[in-house]
């Protein structure tokens, strides 16, 4: 009986090979040799479009890396077809040719969705790869063998089709987010300037009045003639590629030329001087030349910009300690200029009045050069002496990199020093803001007038505030992933680093702090600033803290000695790091809520005279999986809650969150244009610092006595909902 079962089985399957077997000769004649050149040159111009950017001029290198890339396809195409022959007793070459299809497919969709899941990019590039290795099957039988069957012209035809918007969606911009709109809407009682103040402020950002001249500096054919600087204790040029590169430059790491830009007022001497520079780009590009914008919009309010060529630091790893000493080699030259007196920027430098910026791996490498100008030695080289000792007072970093520098095995620490830091919620080459840890390391001892400040703006991107890298984060073929469409101008965010930079060079190298309430509430600003999402954290030098969840792994108490934490209602109440890029080595508390059991954060201190002081917390709206649409139907919204103030006889104060601060739901946001086919999300958090005057408590309860102030209340409402709170405390 299971004999006849058997055999039945096998019968019907032979049926099914024989049926198949008709349908496939009906239909296609042999195209695995197709098929194998069509997947060899998919695979070589993949290669080169990573590769053959080392070559001068490009072109060149795409076609020796694709005629390489052939070559050795062809002698793997020999070696495999005579090992099958010899072992396998037949050829296998059409099976092999599939694979390379769908390997390059699987390939290229994990490369052009480089945030999706890996199962996703898996499922999505096989279905594409088998649909070409059909298409490809009746294109080759339909021209070559001319078989015009329904199945290969049907075939044929859908697949042109699919091509021809396969090239429109690579090659179009992408899509628009609708969330920045949405979120922009939900803001009900944001303050705002009064008329006379918003016309002040404008006046103070929209251009200066001073003349603006430029010099540059170089080896020759420059207005200023330089000299070189070794960096080979630093950094090396290895293999190919840097061979290639030494070649095009016309120098190595151990005569690197010291080489920029300058912009200064004609009308002033002894400037506040800020010097910038670029990260990793092609070395082909004069990236430095990028922020002429910045140059030209600070000298015109009176200051001196230096862009350093960093190109010398291109190409390379590891090298950000290379990038701050190139940087400190060049203020050191700089200032030299400006004591020359037949030098064209003679005496326009205030050498007492510094501050260092730096863009992407730049922005890493100016906390490094921070750090190395007060040392005696290089801390990872103690035989490298270190003698700089300039007076740098303020340091920005735009995008910038963390951590691919670390003295001896540790973090960039530094203490006193003014910091402003400035990411895009869609940079798409470092997509998340790693930069706020460099932030959380800078430390105030509490004797001096310093400030620290953090900028996360939605729509933009990482290339746009250098001129020369523009629209797209990552180069050659990559590029087409990208979705750029919801980004703001370039000149929109240009103006954001123009407004934000000159201010807080203004607060901090000027000593003008008229408008240093930009970097706690930008909202009353918003009418003179691009209209996106900002989302800040800011902290000055006399904060006093309550409570930063970093001194032990106790919950119920606070960093002040004497404070005591608690929670009521909610569902979970922790403290530690997140798995999320706002926590990047960060501790907070966590506080997690459902079913109305809204929680408070019940904070009891020792007797405290807040009087005329500010109160303040960073909070961050965790909350995740919804939709465009639920913020669109008023089911998601600001974070709402209370702040509650109580002094030693049981008077209580309380302000409505909203009154004070915006706090928003997570930035919605998509990187790559598949993310959007898909619908995959990637949820955008930060800190917003939340300052609440305690004349404000004051007003609320006159009864309230804030030199007698005993316990903080923090509640949240909802019927759901996932906090972060950090930085407890008061100024």
């Amino acid at each position: 009986m299971i004999n006849k079962v058997k055999s039945g089985m096998r019968a019907k399957w032979n049926k099914i090979l024989d049926r198949y077997q008709m349908w496939r000769t009906h239909n296609f004649i042999p195209s695995s040799k197709f098929l194998y050149w069509v997947a060899l040159i998919l695979i070589a111009m993949a290669v080169a479009a990573e590769v053959g950017r080392i070559m001068v001029p490009e072109w060149i290198g795409y076609a020796i890396v694709m005629i390489i890339c052939i070559l050795i396809g062809i002698v793997a195409r020999a070696i495999i077809g005579w090992v099958a022959t010899l072992f396998l007793r037949g050829s296998i070459e059409e099976l092999i040719s599939g694979l390379m299809i769908l390997f390059v497919t699987v390939g290229g969709v994990g490369y052009l969705a480089f945030r999706m899941d890996r199962i996703e990019i898996v499922v999505i590039g096989s279905i594409i790869g088998l649909f070409l290795i059909l298409f490809l099957k009746s294109l080759w039988s339909f021209i070559v063998g001319k078989l015009y069957t329904k199945f290969n012209g049907c075939v044929v035809i859908v697949g042109v089709l699919l091509i021809g918007m396969g090239v429109y969606f690579l090659n179009s911009k992408g899509f628009e987010d609708t969330y920045i709109k949405t979120y922009l809407h939900l803001e009900k009682n944001a303050p705002v300037l009064t008329e006379a103040e918003s016309r002040k402020f404008q006046s103070s950002v929209q251009g200066g009045e001073y003349t603006v001249l430029t010099a540059t500096y170089d080896l020759s054919d420059a207005d200023i003639t330089s000299k070189t600087v070794n960096l080979t204790s630093y950094a090396q040029n290895k293999g190919f590629a840097g061979y290639v590169k030494e070649k095009y430059q016309g120098y190595g790491l151990n005569k690197v030329p010291l080489r920029g830009k300058i912009w200064y007022p004609r009308e002033l001497k002894n400037c506040p001087t800020l010097f910038i520079i670029h990260g990793n780009h092609d070395y082909i590009e004069e990236s430095y030349l990028g922020y002429e914008y910045l140059g030209q919009y600070l000298a015109s309010y009176g200051y001196v910009m230096v862009s350093v060529d960093q190109n010398a630091c291109n190409l390379l790893t590891n090298e950000n300690d290379a990038r701050a000493i190139l940087l400190l080699e060049n203020i050191k030259a700089v200032q030299k200029y400006n004591a020359q007196k037949d030098n064209p920027i003679y005496q326009k430098i205030d050498t007492q009045n510094i501050a260092i910026a730096g863009h992407s791996r730049g922005g890493e490498a100016v906390s490094i050069a921070y750090l190395f100008n007060d040392e005696e030695v290089n801390p990872n080289n103690g035989k490298i002496k270190l003698d700089y000792h300039f007076n740098i007072k303020s340091i920005i970093a735009i995008a910038p990199t963390i951590d691919q520098y670390q003295p001896t095995s540790k973090a960039v620490e530094l203490e006193d020093v003014n910091y402003l830091i400035i990411h895009g919620a869609n940079d798409q080459d470092l997509y998340d803001f790693g930069g706020i840890k460099q932030y959380k390391d800078i430390h105030f001892t509490g004797e001096g007038d310093y400030i620290k400040t953090s900028l996360y703006c939605a729509g933009c991107n990482h290339g746009q505030f250098n001129s020369r890298w523009g629209l797209y984060d990552r180069t050659g073929f990559y590029s087409k992933a990208l979705n750029v469409e919801n980004f703001v101008s370039e000149q929109e965010q240009q103006r954001i680093a123009e407004i934000f930079i000159k201010t807080f060079l203004d607060c901090t190298l000027k000593g003008n702090r008229t408008y240093i309430s930009l970097f706690e509430d930008y909202r009353k600003y918003r009418e003179n600033i691009p209209q996106t999402l900002y989302v800040q954290s800011y902290q000055t030098s006399d904060f006093n803290v309550i409570g930063n969840f970093e001194e032990d792994t106790i919950l119920t108490t606070g960093t002040m000695k004497g404070v005591e934490l608690d929670v009521e209602g909610g569902s979970v109440w922790t403290e530690g790091l997140y798995p999320t890029e706002a926590a990047n080595g960060n501790s907070s508390a966590y506080i997690q809520w459902n079913n109305n059991k809204t929680p408070t954060l019940k904070i009891d201190t020792p007797v405290l005279d807040v009087k005329g002081h500010i109160l303040q917390f960073d909070v961050m709206n965790l909350e995740e999986g919804f939709k465009e649409k639920e913020v669109e139907e008023g089911k998601i919204g600001l974070l709402q809650g209370s702040i509650i103030l109580e002094d030693t006889m049981g008077n209580q104060s309380t302000i409505r969150l909203a009154d004070v601060a915006t706090i928003y739901p997570a930035f919605l946001v998509r990187l790559t244009k598949l993310q959007y086919l898909s619908d995959s999300i990637e949820y955008k958090h930060q800190f917003q610092t939340v300052t609440i005057p305690i004349g404000l408590f004051e007003s609320e309860n006159s009864e309230l006595d804030t030199s007698q102030i005993t316990g903080i209340r923090i509640t949240f409402e909802g019927e759901t909902g996932t906090v972060a709170i950090d930085e407890i405390g008061y100024r």
